[in-house]
């Protein structure tokens, strides 16, 4: 008589709720997927670059006029990151606006507003709120805004009272921006217009403390699609959801509360998809498609609220990555005060499943195809040496005049390069006074209020390069280079104020302006690219494994046929692969007795692609299979894999 052949299958997703004994879901996966209900290797992913300052704390991605760019906002400020269609990434450009305070406490939120009335102008608006560690902070950060495409750095948004301020965060209801936080506060700029003069003057809504339409703070908003009353959009407060829309006249919005008590995690938490919004409460996982309704989740739900490292909730962030139909939340898991972990929602097979990656942030594909992401996997802790500093000038420059005017020169050096709009490339400062600097080349015109860098370079660094401290005598190695730093790893003694820095290997100097700081640099990943991971030159392969659910004669499935309570061992005879496969894989053959035993695995076999079957005699009471693979350029996508069982000896008795 013929062995009988079953078809290996298992419910899709990982189940890591209850017990694996009772689950008809695959009961482990490592960096894989479901598509079409079955398991297959996620995509690799690399380094874009490795010089970005963090933690990171959001990512924005822009493609427009052939460009593709990035934003990335941390505790030091605003950096931007251009980048061709086939990922290769050019100089980071420094986009923090003048005067800004590093801060680790700050979090970030951002949108882009577009001119409504013809125009080509792109905004960047992104707002700064000290809540990273607290996400009810009341603490007030500042609203920032400039050309999306331009390389200068942002400025504060301003009504006629001063710069505007928020502990929560901003949003674009096109054509207008809002600004929300404690207290349940929502204001909005008129009309294609958010300046200081005209952009914040009409209506009760435009005002601080006079439109809060909430009992607590408002954390994030985004548009929504509001039909005859457009523009409108969602607001979530700490305690509850809230809609608004245009309604025009003296009321111009309504307010309507969709839920209330509703609870939201963390502010850049919140996932769109097609009109839909995907977020983690404080105890569930919620989605708004219309109405507010919890999304079911049996299989993970206790795995995240019971791990999640709640001092640190408001680092949680959102990802899709839609060409799997996946929304990814990563969190800090135990005692990580970083994200280190994932739990992923996929809406097209409706299951859940995890995965372990150090990220901070990240964004969704565009007209650039990738997910990209920021995390610190391959970072540094660094030491950055401020060799120059930043002034905003305090009077118009005309064209032909090399005079720039300050209120304040302290730090200027004769000798710095100076650069910004309006400067020529390698101007040097030839003199100074209190108040101004003059150029040994005239400029062709510098607005009043302008940034001007001054670096005291002569010579530029470059990575790898040793140097030493003139008067600390402390050394390192240049990890980076940037116009006003150097960030130098591998440090022996303390850099101070006043060292001149100096490197064997060429004749680059430059003197340390200001008391030197601890500072991470991170990476900014492109993911689903190949299947490995490459970092510069290195290409390492990337582990994958899937386990099946458990199976047996003592306990059924994961082939249906197979019928339950028959206490006897099972053997295994026989494995006929149906894989999309590169590279060789392993399969261990794991077992145990009893439910409450430790797994042991019994045997193990490499699994080559191509392969029509694999010979097995394993016997165990309860029994699952495992497959891994880590082999460069590894892949593996599951078919209709089958293999044949028989009864095996008596029950174990241990």
């Amino acid at each position: 008589m013929a062995d009988p052949l079953y078809v290996f299958n298992s419910q899709p997703g990982v189940r890591r709720d209850g017990t694996e004994l009772d689950s008809p879901y695959f009961a482990d996966g490592v960096w894989v997927r479901w598509q079409r209900g079955k398991p297959r290797k996620m995509g690799g992913y690399r380094a874009m670059t490795q010089q970005v300052n963090g933690p990171v704390r959001a990512v924005m991605l822009d493609s427009r006029g052939g460009v593709n760019s990035t934003h990335l906002f941390s505790q030091w400020g605003i950096q931007r990151v251009g980048f061709a269609l086939d990922g290769t990434t050019g100089a980071i450009e420094d986009r923090t606006p003048a005067g800004f305070t590093a801060d680790p406490l700050l979090n970030w939120s951002y949108t882009s507003m577009h001119s409504s009335t013809g125009g080509t102008f792109a905004a960047l608006i992104a707002a700064s709120s000290p809540d990273v560690e607290d996400v009810a902070n009341d603490d007030e950060g500042y609203v920032y805004a400039g050309d999306i495409t331009s390389t200068d750095p942002l400025t504060q948004v301003a009504d006629g009272s001063g710069a505007i301020r928020t502990s929560g965060g901003v949003c674009v209801l096109q054509p207008f921006l809002f600004v929300y936080g404690s207290n349940g506060l929502i204001r909005n700029s008129n009309a294609n217009d958010y300046s200081t003069a005209t952009g914040w003057t009409t209506g009760g809504a435009n005002f601080a403390a006079t439109n809060n339409i909430g009992a607590q703070k408002i954390i994030y908003g985004a548009p929504l699609r509001g039909g005859s009353q457009s523009p409108a959009g969602l607001f979530w407060g700490l305690d509850s959801l809230i809609r608004v829309s245009f309604v025009g006249g003296t009321g111009i919005w309504q307010y309507d509360t969709l839920a209330s008590p509703s609870t939201v995690l963390a502010k850049n938490a919140i996932v769109e998809h097609d009109g839909k919004y995907f977020w983690p409460g404080t105890d569930r996982f919620l989605f708004y498609n219309g109405v507010v309704q919890e999304l079911p989740n049996q299989m993970n739900c206790n795995y995240f609220f019971d791990n999640l490292n709640y001092t640190y909730q408001n680092k949680v962030f959102g990802v899709k990555v839609a060409r799997w139909g996946e929304i990814w939340w990563f969190y800090p898991r135990g005692d990580d005060t970083e994200c280190g972990n994932a739990v992923i929602f996929n809406y097209r097979e409706n299951t859940w499943y995890d995965a372990v990656k150090e990220r901070t942030a990240g964004t969704a594909a565009g007209v650039f195809k990738s997910p990209i992401m920021a995390g610190h996997e391959d970072s540094e802790t660094t030491i950055k040496l401020t060799t120059g500093l930043s002034l905003a000038t305090s009077a118009l420059t005309l064209a032909a005049s090399p005079v720039l005017n300050f209120t304040d020169t302290t730090g200027i050096v004769d000798g710095m390069v100076a650069s910004g709009t309006g400067v020529v490339y390698g101007s040097l400062v030839l003199s100074h006074t209190g108040t101004t600097a003059t150029l040994d080349t005239n400029t062709t015109g510098v607005a009043s209020g302008a940034t001007i860098a001054f670096t005291s370079m002569t010579v530029d660094f470059a990575n790898n390069n040793p140097v030493t401290g003139s008067v600390s005598g402390a050394t390192g190695t240049v990890v980076r280079v940037l116009t006003t730093s150097l960030n130098v790893g591998t440090v022996t003694g303390t850099f101070v104020a006043t060292d001149v820095l100096t490197t064997p290997s060429t004749a680059a100097t430059a003197t340390v302006q200001s008391a030197p700081q601890d500072q991470e640099i991170v990476t900014q990943y492109q993911h689903e690219y190949g299947m490995d991971k490459v970092v510069g030159q290195d290409s390492s392969p990337i582990i994958s494994s899937f386990t099946s659910k458990n199976f047996g004669f003592a306990v059924g499935g994961p082939f249906e046929e197979v019928p339950r309570t028959v206490d006897q061992m099972t053997r295994i005879l026989r494995l006929e692969p149906d894989m999309n496969q590169v590279g060789d894989m392993t399969l261990d053959v794991i077992g145990r007795s009893f439910a409450q035993d430790t797994d042991e695995v019994i045997n193990s076999y490499t699994l080559t692609p191509g392969a029509s079957f694999q010979n097995m005699g394993e016997q165990a009471r309860i029994m699952k299979l495992k497959f891994t693979t880590n082999a460069p350029g590894g892949f593996y996508e599951l078919g209709q894999m089958q293999v044949s069982i028989e009864p095996g000896d008596e029950r174990s008795t241990k």
